[in-house]
C-alpha cells in the first residue's frame, strides 16, 4: 500500500498540453500514461487530494478502470512545447511559457495512451481547507517535486492535520484519518459492497455555490461539517435536484432524516422534537427561521416531512 498526494485542480483539470480530465475529487480521479508514475497507483492505495492551494480530502482507492484510447495533445507552433495556458483577456489567446511565442491556435497531435480512472467515493473524508498547499508540499516525500502524483509522508500528514484541527471546531477529526489506511477491521466488521451516490460531490458543490458555508438551520458553519441533504428521498428517486436540496450541519442532517427536526411550512421556522428540547445546542434552534428563501418545491416537500415529524412526535 502506498500513500499519494495527488493534484486535482477542479472538475476539469486542463492545460495547454491536453484536453483535460473529468475529475470529481470526492468520487474519482483520472490520469494517463503520459503522467510520471502512472502505473504505480493501485487499488488499496491511499490518496490525499489537493488543488495547489488547499487540501480537499482523503480516501482509499476501491478500484481503477484502465483503457487504451487516443488522446489529443496541443503544442506551441514554434517550439512544440506543451507548457501554455489560455489568456482570458489578451490576444492572441495563447502564450508559450518556453519560447514566449503568442498564437491563436496550437498545433494538434494524437497519441495512443493508457487511461486510468480511480474510484474512491466510498471512503471519502472531506477535509477541504484544513491544510494549505505549502504545508502539503512540506509533507510530501520530496517537497520540491512538481509532479501530479507525489509520494506522501503519511505520519507527517496526520501530524499536520492534528495541529491544524486544534481550535477549528472539528474536534477529533484528524483521529479518523488513520482509519483510511488501516488494514484491520476492529469490532468484527466485515467487508462489503458500498453503493456510492454518483454525483453527490457535484450536488454538494452546487449547494455550496448557492448558499455558501451556511447551514440552513443553524447558520454559518465549517465547510467540512456541511452535508448536502436531499429533501426527496434519494434512495427512491436517484436524482440530484438543486431546488429540493439544503445544506445542513452533519448532526442536524441526521436529525432531519430521523424526523427529530422539521420545518413548519407556514411559519418557515425550525421545530425540534420534544426529546431534544433539554439539550444545549438544540433547544436554541427551536423557533429559528429557516435560513433559505421559501421556494414552492421546498415548501411542498417540507409539508410532507412536517406531517411525518408531527406524527412521530405524537407517537
Amino acid at each position: 500500500m502506498t500513500e499519494w498526494l495527488i493534484l486535482a485542480a477542479g472538475d476539469k483539470r486542463v492545460h495547454g498540453g491536453n484536453s483535460g480530465y473529468d475529475d470529481i475529487p470526492a468520487e474519482h480521479y483520472s490520469w494517463d500514461s503520459t503522467v510520471p508514475r502512472h502505473a504505480l497507483v493501485k487499488p488499496g492505495d491511499v490518496v490525499v487530494l489537493w488543488n495547489k492551494l488547499v487540501l480537499l480530502g482523503a480516501s482509499r482507492i476501491d478500484s481503477i478502470d484502465v483503457e487504451e484510447r487516443s488522446n489529443v495533445y496541443f503544442h506551441c507552433p514554434r517550439c512544440a512545447g506543451q507548457t501554455f495556458k489560455a489568456r482570458s483577456t489578451l490576444t492572441p489567446k495563447w502564450r508559450c511559457n518556453m519560447c514566449f511565442h503568442e498564437f491563436d491556435n496550437p498545433n494538434e497531435t494524437r497519441k495512443r495512451v493508457t487511461a486510468y480512472r480511480s474510484s474512491h467515493a466510498g471512503g471519502w473524508l472531506d477535509l477541504q481547507g484544513l491544510l494549505t498547499g505549502s504545508v502539503l508540499r512540506s509533507v510530501s516525500m520530496n517537497p520540491k517535486e512538481q509532479l501530479s502524483l507525489r509520494y506522501l509522508d503519511w505520519e507527517k500528514f496526520v501530524d499536520a492535520l492534528e495541529q491544524a484541527s486544534v481550535g477549528s471546531g472539528i474536534q477529533k477529526l484528524a483521529a479518523t484519518v488513520p482509519d483510511i489506511v488501516s488494514d484491520e477491521l476492529p469490532g468484527g466488521f466485515k467487508e462489503g459492497t458500498v453503493r456510492a451516490r454518483v454525483g453527490q460531490a457535484a450536488f454538494r458543490a452546487k449547494l455550496l455555490s448557492i448558499y455558501g458555508e451556511n447551514c440552513a438551520v443553524s447558520g454559518p458553519s465549517i465547510h467540512a461539517s456541511l452535508e448536502a441533504a436531499h429533501l426527496m428521498q434519494y434512495s427512491k428517486h436517484g436524482l440530484h435536484d438543486f431546488n429540493a436540496g439544503l445544506l445542513l450541519r452533519r448532526d442536524l442532517h441526521s436529525l432531519f432524516d430521523r424526523k427529530l427536526l422539521s420545518i413548519n411550512p407556514p411559519s418557515w421556522r425550525v421545530e425540534m422534537s420534544p426529546h431534544l428540547l433539554h439539550i444545549q445546542g438544540y433547544v436554541e434552534l427551536q423557533g429559528e427561521d429557516l435560513r433559505v428563501p421559501k421556494k414552492p418545491k421546498i415548501q411542498a416537500i417540507m409539508a410532507l416531512h412536517y406531517k411525518e415529524f408531527r406524527e412521530a412526535v405524537l407517537y
